[in-house]
């Protein structure tokens, strides 16, 4: 599982740390976690069919241990007062409807 962050968003993030008065370390991240079949499943469903007839699984692909990679985003939060604007949910139907696969969401 892993931190999925809507690109529109991280750029706002960078913008806000270059307006501060001074230069400091930030994490941007949403603090979230969301699987690869997670993105699939709602990519899917959101096209209005069944991801299982469609996605072969191969678990040899993953021979490393499984690391959960998740920023922590507070400081940024706090200091800039910024905000992811779309869920993960809402970034997928973003990035569908950008490619005009989808008109809801």
């Amino acid at each position: 599982e892993i931190d999925w962050g809507f690109a529109p968003d991280y750029v706002d993030a960078l913008y806000r740390i270059g307006q501060l008065a001074q230069p400091d370390d930030f994490i941007v991240a949403t603090q979230e976690k969301h699987s690869v079949q997670e993105f699939v499943e709602i990519t899917f469903d959101a096209l209005g069919l069944d991801w299982k007839k469609y996605v072969k699984e191969n678990k040899g692909l993953l021979v490393k241990p499984h690391k959960v990679c998740v920023g922590n985003s507070l400081k940024l939060r706090s200091r800039t007062g910024w905000q992811p604007s779309a869920n993960f949910k809402q970034m997928i139907y973003l990035l569908l409807q950008g490619e005009g696969a989808v008109t809801h969401g």
